[in-house]
């Protein structure tokens, strides 16, 4: 944690490094990055069957490898925003639960690169929640609205995203 800006940053790059563990950012927390492998990285299981806890600032989680995030519980409830992006085969892919925020002015946004990537995944308490990606038709939602499709990187530092290029609405 920096003192002066209170942001955290947990980077677990050696294979299978931070699974089955809990990493928690802290609540007081103005940024929270996790980095579950280096990008481009042919090590898994980084953050698998972990619990990763967001504080009420921003959030990026990146689960580089495969199976980084697999089978993991994230829990983003009192985030601003939370960002996350599965960029590899499987990454987020199994029993993985993620909670976004709460607040209908906060961002739950999720990048599914390979088409394994969110397979079975579970994305709850969003009024919208934003996917981009190979991915996004094989994932859970209770979400209102879900807008999938490419075109809608994240920019939190200039307020939100780029308009999304499709909005599915969900079966209830």
């Amino acid at each position: 944690v920096d003192e002066d800006d209170m942001s955290c940053g947990l980077l677990c790059h050696s294979s299978s490094q931070c699974s089955d563990g809990k990493l928690d950012c802290g609540s007081n927390t103005a940024t929270c990055l996790i980095e579950c492998g280096e990008y481009g990285s042919s090590s898994d299981d980084h953050c698998k069957s972990s619990k990763i806890i967001c504080g009420y600032g921003d959030c990026e989680i990146y689960c580089n490898g495969k199976a980084s995030c697999g089978d993991s519980q994230i829990n983003g409830k009192l985030a601003s925003n939370l960002m996350i992006y599965c960029n590899g085969e499987d990454s987020c892919k199994g029993n993985t639960e993620i909670s976004c925020p709460k607040s209908d002015n906060s961002i739950c946004f999720i990048q599914c690169v390979e088409s394994t990537s969110c397979e079975d995944l579970k994305m709850t308490n969003a009024a919208n929640c934003q996917c981009e990606g190979n991915g996004c038709n094989r994932m859970d939602t209770d979400c209102d609205t879900v807008q999938m499709g490419a075109g809608f990187l994240p920019d939190i530092g200039s307020g939100g995203f780029l308009p999304p290029v499709q909005a599915v609405p969900q079966q209830v």
